[in-house]
C-alpha cells in the first residue's frame, strides 16, 4: 500500500483528533503514565463533542496561521497519521506533533511523515521537540533521523518525565 503524504486541510481535523485519541488511548502510551495520573489522562484523550470541537479550532487557526506546518499521510484515501511543526524564526522549529493510527503501527506512516519534513527543512535550521522520556519508540524513531537528547523538560506529561531532542538540518 502506498503512503501519500499531503498538506492538512479543514476536512482532516476530525480524523486527526481522533488519530489522537486512539493514539494516546490505545497504545502502549498508557504504559508510560504513572498510575496516580491515568484517571486523568484517560479523562483528557477520552472522545468527547466538546474537545473534538476545541481540537478542530486549534488546527484550523494553525492552517490559517504563518509558520505552522501540518501534513497527513493518507492510505487508501484515509488519513492514517499526521505531523505537526511550527517555525518559531529563521532557524528554529517545533515538532509539536507526530501521531499515527494504531492500526498503522510498524508500516513506516511515521518514518514517512517525519523523514518528509526534514526533507523541507532548510540547511542551518535546527528542530526541537519534546518526549516522554520512557517512550522507546518514539525515541528511537527519532534517533534514527539524527535527533539527540539535550535535556530534560522542566513540565512532565501526566507525571512522566520528559525530554528535550534536537537535530541540526
Amino acid at each position: 500500500m502506498e503512503t501519500i503524504v499531503r498538506s492538512a486541510r479543514k476536512e482532516d481535523a476530525s480524523s486527526l483528533y481522533a488519530i489522537s485519541c486512539r493514539a494516546h488511548l490505545h497504545t502502549y502510551y498508557t504504559a508510560l503514565i504513572p498510575r496516580e495520573y491515568l484517571t486523568t489522562f484517560h479523562d483528557r484523550y477520552r472522545p468527547s463533542t466538546h474537545k473534538r470541537q476545541r481540537f478542530i479550532s486549534s488546527i484550523n487557526r494553525k492552517l490559517n496561521s504563518l509558520g505552522w506546518t501540518i501534513r497527513v499521510a493518507e492510505i487508501k484515501g484515509v488519513v492514517v497519521g499526521y505531523i505537526i511543526a511550527h517555525k518559531l524564526d529563521r532557524s528554529e522549529i517545533q515538532l509539536k506533533s507526530l501521531f499515527v493510527d494504531p492500526l498503522e503501527h510498524k508500516k513506516g506512516v511515521g518514518s514517512i511523515l517525519l523523514s518528509e519534513l526534514l526533507d523541507q527543512i532548510q540547511p542551518g535550521t535546527a528542530i526541537e521537540l519534546t518526549v516522554v522520556n520512557d517512550n522507546v519508540v518514539a525515541k528511537a524513531l527519532y534517533v534514527k533521523y539524527g535527533f539527540y537528547e539535550v535535556r530534560p523538560c522542566e513540565k512532565n506529561f501526566f507525571g512522566a518525565r520528559q525530554v528535550i531532542m534536537r537535530r541540526e538540518a
